[in-house]
């Protein structure tokens, strides 16, 4: 029994040693290709790291392929397919269109980036507001929209862009 412990122990470090070898590796192609600005600018948002940021960048390609935020925000999965016809609406379907990692990549970033105390105490707010579920859909589709902008504009992460003006100001006040 021990042997095997100590067999496992010894596979798992060595496939570590590869997959940080791995993960060095493409962190380093990526700064060197064509996507390296981009690549940049989602790292800004709070709980994007470079592997979310590789996610990201690598399976959404080009930016500009989609025509609105929310033609985005279907494709990653972070809001419902809604079916309607001629204005009538017939409900939700299709959970599976779109790009699973990025749905994973957007709802790791979202959990991730209330390590930041602005970003937590907005969390904290949608969840007073809409309760715990639908706060965090809202919460995942706002962070999918602020990439959408950041990648058209080329801009990296702006709080008052994120949050608007006023509402920078208010959990400013309430975190010091």
């Amino acid at each position: 029994m021990e042997r095997n412990y100590q067999l496992n122990t010894n596979l798992l470090m060595a496939y570590t040693k590869e997959l940080i070898a791995v993960d060095k590796d493409l962190k380093e192609f990526t700064l060197n290709s064509a996507y390296n600005e981009e690549f940049e600018i989602v790292k800004s948002m709070p709980g994007v790291g470079d592997t979310l940021g590789m996610v990201i960048i690598y399976e959404t390609h080009d930016i500009k392929r989609f025509k609105s935020p929310g033609k985005y925000s279907s494709y990653c999965r972070v809001i419902k397919c809604k079916k309607e016809s001629a204005g009538k609406s017939y409900g939700y379907s299709g959970a599976k269109i779109g790009n699973p990692f990025l749905k994973w990549a957007y709802s790791q970033a979202a959990v991730l980036s209330k390590r930041n105390p602005l970003m937590k105490a907005f969390s904290n707010d949608l969840i007073r507001q809409h309760g715990e579920r639908k706060a965090r859909a809202i919460y995942t589709h706002k962070i999918c929209r602020s990439i959408y902008f950041m990648l058209q504009r080329k801009q990296k992460f702006d709080p008052i862009d994120f949050f608007g003006r006023q509402k920078y100001e208010r959990l400013q006040r309430l975190n010091n």
